[in-house]
């Protein structure tokens, strides 16, 4: 397992971010992934799971995301240029197979995210998550590409049962990967999905899915306090401790920003009055039982202008 992390700061906001992968029962690692600051406003975070047996897969991640990356690092607006940067790492996963035809039906999944203040915009192709954890919630932003979600929509329509969708030899299919011809299914949303400060952000290949989205949520929010890189470790950890007997490859990008933030303050100000306000209740209480007593109930009144 290896896992780096690093924690900066802008204004008032600490940023936290972690990289961290496994490879699991596989042979090799096939995953790649790649954390960028293109400006001092703008990060950029990008996943890729690489397909093509022994020759090509960890080839085909690595072009990608090198490409990727490389197309948007001299780009002015990352997050308009998206889609570009994604036709610069299909075209270079199609010249990689062009020069060496061993490599032909080599491809990869590829995520990517720019995130720029609490903007958050994303591209992805396959079946690599893009999961918000907020409040110990999750919510997976992007399309899954694979067939899981169609064998799923047929147990929901009772075409299918669960237990015949679960071991259908199809599952894990892709419909749609980076592979150096038409991309038939991109997931790229026009707008920005806004962050509030303690959301995790995390972008990874599909051996997290070992973990269901409540577990990597539960695990994710536990590990919050400690940074990015303990949860990364957590829950590489958690995929390790479950011994699937063919766990794939996994690789998880985690991206943490808390500090400063009004959804933060709004919380702390608001547990703030609730304690001012009972402590003013009960000494108002113990006031009035203790005026009661002595006989003053008339002079209280009089003093807090009750009549």
């Amino acid at each position: 397992m290896r896992v780096a992390g690093k924690t900066a700061a802008s204004g008032q906001e600490k940023i936290s971010i972690a990289g961290g992968q496994t490879i699991g029962a596989r042979e090799r690692q096939e995953d790649a992934f790649a954390e960028v600051e293109l400006r001092a406003d703008v990060r950029l975070l990008v996943v890729a799971d690489g397909m093509g047996g022994h020759v090509g897969g960890d080839i085909a991640a690595k072009i990608a995301v090198k490409a990727f990356v490389g197309d948007l690092i001299a780009s002015a607006d990352p997050a308009a240029h998206l889609e570009r940067a994604l036709a610069s790492a299909n075209g270079a996963v199609r010249k990689a197979v062009a020069a060496a035809r061993a490599l032909e039906g080599m491809g990869s999944t590829l995520v990517a995210a720019t995130v720029s203040g609490n903007r958050l915009r994303w591209i992805s192709v396959g079946d690599s998550l893009l999961l918000v954890v907020r409040d110990g919630k999750p919510r997976r932003l992007n399309a899954d590409h694979s067939m899981r979600p169609v064998l799923d929509d047929l147990v929901a329509s009772g075409r299918l049962t669960a237990k015949d969708a679960a071991a259908d030899p199809s599952r894990n299919a892709l419909r749609s990967s980076v592979s150096g011809g038409d991309i038939e299914m991109i997931d790229a949303p026009s707008e920005d999905f806004v962050l509030e400060d303690g959301d995790i952000v995390l972008l990874a290949t599909d051996g997290l899915a070992t973990l269901s989205d409540a577990e990597i949520a539960s695990i994710a929010t536990t590990a919050l306090p400690r940074g990015a890189d303990s949860i990364v470790e957590s829950l590489l950890g958690r995929v390790g401790d479950a011994k699937y007997e063919y766990q794939d490859n996994t690789t998880i990008l985690a991206y943490v920003c808390a500090g400063g933030g009004s959804r933060q303050k709004a919380k702390r100000n608001g547990r703030t009055w609730l304690i001012v306000a009972a402590v003013v209740s009960l000494a108002l209480a113990l006031g009035l039982y203790a005026a009661w007593h002595t006989g003053a109930v008339i002079d209280i009144r009089k003093t807090l202008n009750l009549h």
